[in-house]
């Protein structure tokens, strides 16, 4: 019965999408921001900083476009410039204790986290750059800073105390991992990605440890992400995950997260924008010489333009018809 529900979901928004495509302004925007990725300021912000400030700094405008499916419109030599500054900028390893931070060193600043990283990582593939060769210490990376259940996590003291990782830290790393994986073949990364599987599955995408939901924001869809979580992008990941290595997943899971995201379908079987999670965010600027903390980050217009809350999101209405016609093959 759920095979059949979801070939019909299925039917329905493949229909809608072959109606779809960018319209000129929306295209024309998307290019304009692969343009400004080559202007001087570009090249200036990447070099003080290639990730701040929220959200108008190169990085952020690229990561849109990224996941707007158009990295093809993404320079190579801005991919270039970022791989140079990922390497220049940041600590190779990811300090657990104040201790291990080098005199000198900015911990908001030259300190990668793992959302942040494996969300570069992801584009740098996406872009036709083999992320393992171009940040080559991002896999040994993934394998020291695994925690035991089987994610990440962005705060250092889950290393030392709780154990416990973080949705929003994982996904951008397993995401950039399974790339990687599909493009060599790789076997030493499967471990990888099946534990970070297991941590969804023994979480079933978005609840605790008990059972509850963690929190309801997870069940809102909102474009782009950037290191945000959602039902939908968690169950994505696990389903291409099933696909490339032949695994099952429980019935009763996918029919539980297939209902979370129902919600946000028009009639057309569309995924509708619900929330704008960034919208609440902070960011550091510079201010002379001093970095400070801004309460209220910067937009660009391409936030607005495709993450209005209420509109169709082509982006994850893709994505939500790709996972659609994954899961049939993986359902137990």
């Amino acid at each position: 019965m759920l095979k059949q529900t979801i070939e019909k979901m299925s039917r329905l928004t493949r229909k809608s999408l072959s109606e779809r495509t960018w319209d000129n302004a929306e295209y024309s925007a998307l290019r304009s921001l692969g343009e400004d990725l080559s202007s001087t300021y570009a090249t200036q912000s990447i070099k003080l900083d290639p990730y701040w400030p929220k959200w108008d700094s190169p990085w952020w405008k690229a990561l849109l476009i990224s996941e707007a499916g158009m990295s093809e419109l993404i320079p190579k030599l801005f991919v270039e410039k970022m791989i140079g500054a990922l390497n220049r900028h940041y600590l190779h390893f990811f300090p657990l204790v104040e201790t291990d931070i080098p005199e000198g060193c900015d911990p908001y600043r030259h300190i990668m986290c793992h959302c942040a990283l494996g969300n570069m990582c992801r584009l740098i593939e996406l872009c036709d750059y083999e992320a393992n060769k171009q940040i080559p210490w991002f896999v040994d990376w993934c394998e020291r800073y695994q925690l035991p259940d089987g994610g990440y996590n962005c705060d250092e003291a889950a290393y030392t105390k709780s154990k416990k990782s973080s949705f929003l830290s994982s996904l951008p790393m397993l995401e950039a991992l399974l790339l990687i994986y599909k493009r060599t073949g790789n076997e030493s990364l499967k471990k990888n990605l099946d534990a970070g599987a297991r941590y969804l599955l023994n979480h079933a995408v978005y609840k605790s440890s008990t059972g509850r939901m963690i929190t309801e924001v997870w069940l809102h869809l909102s474009f782009p992400r950037y290191y945000d979580y959602d039902v939908l992008r968690g169950l994505s990941f696990l389903a291409e995950w099933a696909v490339v290595f032949g695994k099952k997943l429980p019935h009763e899971i996918v029919a539980d997260c297939l209902k979370q995201i129902e919600p946000a379908l028009d009639e057309s079987g569309l995924i509708r924008i619900s929330e704008d999670k960034i919208a609440v965010e902070g960011s550091l600027v510079q201010q002379g010489s001093i970095w400070e903390w801004k309460e209220k980050a910067s937009r660009f217009a391409a936030l607005d333009m495709f993450g209005k809350v209420g509109m169709v999101s082509l982006p994850l209405s893709r994505q939500w018809l790709c996972m659609l016609e994954q899961l049939p093959l993986v359902i137990e």
